[in-house]
């Protein structure tokens, strides 16, 4: 069973496209074009969390069966790039209290456009210095376990990608790695599965109208 966190998807008239027959979409609909999504196998039982769901963020509520823990928190964030890197965490930071307050354990897949090297990028920008206080205010844990880029086109290659966890899933998160599948993107793949469950998690960026979608599909069912 599969969860997909994207970001940049591609989006008709409000809504995120490309869905398959398999996997159910999930994000905010609302006056703003969504910029994060969540696809989810359909054999997961899942919602969305209106609450903290933005058209930046986009949170899914599902059903496992993983230790002490029946519901997990699944949620793709994408944060745009900003001269000045003062990131609006204010989401972010209303996402992680509600899965505190919940008692809930969560994943986050985030295009996070923010250079540290804490997390393999090649140097620090304003954006990765304010990024890593709030991840370590927050006492999640930083997944990325290379440097090897996450982002790669004819000008540059770089991290600015990251996944995190609330720390009672650490332990149970394995095979963290940035694919060496063509993405059909500027971005690549990052998979990983959660242990005690069938279910693996995969990340995905900017699905445009090009995308060979028979080939995403294809690279789901693997």
């Amino acid at each position: 069973r599969f969860v997909a966190l994207v970001q940049e998807p591609w989006v008709i008239g409000g809504t995120v496209a490309g869905g398959f027959k398999n996997l159910a979409t999930v994000h905010k609909f609302g006056d703003v074009r969504p910029r994060a999504a969540v696809f989810v196998d359909k054999k997961i039982r899942s919602w969305l969390i209106p609450e903290v769901s933005t058209s930046d963020i986009a949170a899914v509520s599902a059903e496992v069966n993983l230790a002490n823990y029946r519901r997990i928190v699944f949620a793709s964030v994408y944060m745009p790039y900003v001269q000045d890197g003062r990131h609006d965490l204010d989401p972010i930071h209303a996402l992680v209290e509600y899965c505190n307050r919940k008692n809930l354990p969560l994943i986050v897949g985030c295009d996070a456009n923010s250079h540290h090297t804490v997390w393999g990028s090649s140097n620090c920008n304003m954006s990765g210095y304010n990024l890593l206080q709030f991840i370590v205010g927050k006492n999640l844990t930083l997944l990325n376990e290379n440097a090897e880029p996450t982002f790669s086109n004819a000008v540059r290659s770089e991290v600015i990608d990251i996944s995190l966890c609330t720390p009672d899933l650490s332990n149970l998160i394995n095979g963290w790695r940035v694919s060496s599948e063509e993405t059909l993107s500027d971005h690549r793949m990052i998979l990983f599965s959660l242990n005690g469950t069938d279910i693996k998690i995969d990340r995905f960026y900017r699905n445009s109208k090009k995308t060979d979608w028979a080939k995403f599909y294809e690279s789901l069912s693997v």
